[in-house]
């Protein structure tokens, strides 16, 4: 048996013209196996050439051991996140022996415990819960740095599905909206202009303009620009009902609420010192559109905060008059929101770039213009 098993080896290395590879032919034993070593001496002929061989297969060995330390790794990262081993390899398309394994090879190498496993619980260790943190740091970096080459010369493409608020729409629509399709055409908008934070996993959405910040562990989040708001009323109102000169005095008043906001009815204001007011506020309206509550302003229904953007044009004009100058009316800032993902696709990076550079440059010019002397 021996004899056929060291002919059909060594046959086959004529055929190869090469040194049998232990990886090839999965004989991979703690110490090579002595037929292995038997048909690659006669191959080589020389015991240099033979020293040669080994090096070259202690080369592979080692590289290929590298890159088995990323799949380990990626198996770790699979099973914390899934909280399972069956579930990580539900997901990963792998059976739960093979995670396993991966997992405890990890182990193996660093000579370290990063899973308490029983039954009816797995949890990190503290080692396991400072090295699944550097972990997920380090594929995300590496899937981002592979990302961007291959996508580096290619142009997004495809349906990029975006959510934000309508009157963010209208205010930046040439620069969110045509001037980004100029510039990517291959991709097309699907857009939901609604101010209800959906949920983007649910909604399929790639990708949302929100004013508030979310706290979802699972979203990425990019600061863009503040949003200062201002407290606005109309002549109109003022003259009938009188101008309110410190907030405690806006209970007296018709205040116009939007429910997007967060504790609806409670208005903060800070003053150039850093003291903080927080008033209790009611009025005859509520409406979830800025747009809406700008013309009841206009009309003389009532007072309400609104972003800059929207009311400086009538605040120019006339039309609205802009109260507590000498306090800032809440901070409120606009954030682009996307899934957390080892790879994040090139049309929504294309986007995110696009829209930070985009919209910073457009206040800075904004505010750069309303400074200027007329």
């Amino acid at each position: 048996m021996c004899h056929d098993l060291l002919d059909a080896l060594v046959n086959q290395k004529e055929a190869q013209k090469q040194p049998l590879s232990l990886i090839d032919h999965q004989i991979c034993p703690p110490t090579p196996h002595p037929l292995v070593f038997i048909v690659n001496i006669l191959y080589t002929k020389t015991p240099k050439d033979f020293l040669l061989y080994l090096f070259w297969e202690r080369t592979n060995e080692t590289q290929e051991h590298e890159v088995d330390r990323l799949t380990n790794m990626e198996a770790f990262v699979r099973v914390v996140e899934a909280k399972s081993f069956s579930e990580a390899a539900r997901q990963w398309g792998r059976s739960k022996a093979v995670v396993s394994k991966y997992v405890t090879a990890l182990e193996d190498h660093l000579n370290v415990t990063l899973l308490h496993r029983t039954t009816r619980i797995l949890r990190l260790t503290d080692a396991g819960e400072v090295y699944y943190h550097r972990c997920l740091a380090f594929l995300e970096e590496l899937s981002t740095l592979e990302s961007s080459l291959r996508d580096e010369y290619i142009t997004p493409k495809g349906t990029l599905r975006i959510s934000m608020p309508p009157e963010l729409a209208l205010r930046y629509r040439t620069l969110l909206l045509t001037d980004f399709h100029e510039r990517f055409p291959a991709l097309s908008l699907d857009l939901l202009l609604t101010h209800k934070l959906l949920d983007i996993a649910e909604e399929g959405i790639d990708i949302a303009l929100r004013l508030t910040e979310p706290r979802d562990p699972s979203l990425h989040t990019r600061h863009v620009l503040s949003l200062p708001f201002k407290l606005v009323a109309s002549p109109a109102y003022l003259e009938a009902h009188g101008t309110p000169i410190r907030p405690s005095e806006l209970e007296a008043h018709a205040c116009l609420l939007d429910p997007n906001m967060r504790d609806l009815g409670r208005w903060r204001f800070k003053g150039k010192s850093g003291q903080r007011e927080i008033v209790d506020v009611s009025g005859p309206y509520r409406a979830d559109n800025g747009q809406i509550l700008q013309e009841l302003v206009k009309e003389g229904h009532g007072i309400a905060l609104l972003p800059d953007y929207m009311v400086h044009e009538s605040l120019e004009a006339g039309r609205l008059v802009s109260l507590f100058e000498d306090r800032v009316a809440m901070d409120r800032a606009l954030y682009l929101v996307y899934p957390k993902k080892r790879h994040t696709p090139g049309r929504t990076r294309a986007f995110v770039d696009y829209v930070v550079e985009a919209l910073r440059k457009e206040e800075s010019n904004s505010s750069a213009s309303s400074s200027r002397p007329s």
